[in-house]
């Protein structure tokens, strides 16, 4: 029972981006260890269950519950999206263009956007990535991640939970595209590129109809890992094997 992923996908049409960050991007900006502020999302989900401020104890003191630890994604404070005016703390903007849910003029930390982006993906088919520059590491809420590099150990682990890690070309950068993050983007051969380990090539396009093209090719190694991707992860072929 072989899961649907981005991976098994040949053309893909209206990926929206998640977040733009900067080079040297670790799991301690991904996936915060220190205190819960009470205004951030883990915070306000622990006092809509009747957990006092004083109460919260630490991001790595809560590190077993996967509901805090799902809205501490990219709530670093100092983790920087370049998409909301170059603030530390996370953010992002939701502006999904034509589509059934509108969050225009509406700003989120990072982790709600990316809940927001998985309601946008159920009920239009709008996948997110993320866009960053070297050794990006990383968090979840996103089928794919371009990066300019990956550290090796964050490069396995996007694949063992089905993120599909996409590199640049050796010239290509966020700021030689000048990306910005309001573009919508398509890629073209996406399976086979990755199969065959070859030039995916991507379209952006800005709101005002502008174009801007550029190929990424996925950071992918092995045989085992391509087939790991076209499950959709690890967790969805351990699934795979026992309903087999």
């Amino acid at each position: 029972m072989q899961q649907t992923s981005f991976a098994t996908a040949q053309n893909i049409a209206g990926v929206r981006v998640l977040g733009i960050f900067g080079d040297n991007y670790t799991t301690d900006h991904a996936s915060p260890g220190g205190e819960i502020p009470p205004d951030s999302p883990a915070g306000e989900y622990l006092q809509s269950l009747g957990v006092a401020p004083r109460e919260f104890n630490s991001y790595v003191g809560r590190r077993g519950n996967h509901h805090v630890m799902a809205r501490a994604t990219y709530s670093n404070v100092r983790s920087r999206n370049r998409m909301v005016d170059g603030r530390e703390g996370g953010g992002r903007d939701i502006s999904p263009g034509a589509t059934t849910f509108r969050f225009f003029g509406q700003r989120h930390v990072t982790s709600s956007a990316a809940f927001r982006w998985s309601c946008l993906r159920a009920a239009n088919s709008v996948p997110a990535v993320a866009v960053t520059g070297l050794q990006k590491v990383p968090a979840s809420g996103r089928p794919a991640v371009i990066a300019r590099s990956f550290e090796r150990i964050h490069r396995s682990n996007l694949i063992g939970v089905g993120i599909v890690p996409l590199l640049f070309g050796a010239c290509d950068s966020v700021e030689s595209l000048t990306l910005d993050g309001s573009e919508e983007l398509a890629f073209d051969n996406v399976a086979d590129g990755i199969a065959a380990r070859a030039p995916i090539a991507v379209v952006a396009r800005r709101p005002d109809g502008t174009t801007i093209r550029f190929v990424v090719q996925a950071d992918v190694r092995s045989d085992a890992e391509t087939d790991l991707l076209t499950r959709g992860g690890m967790f969805a072929a351990a699934l795979d094997r026992m309903v087999m």
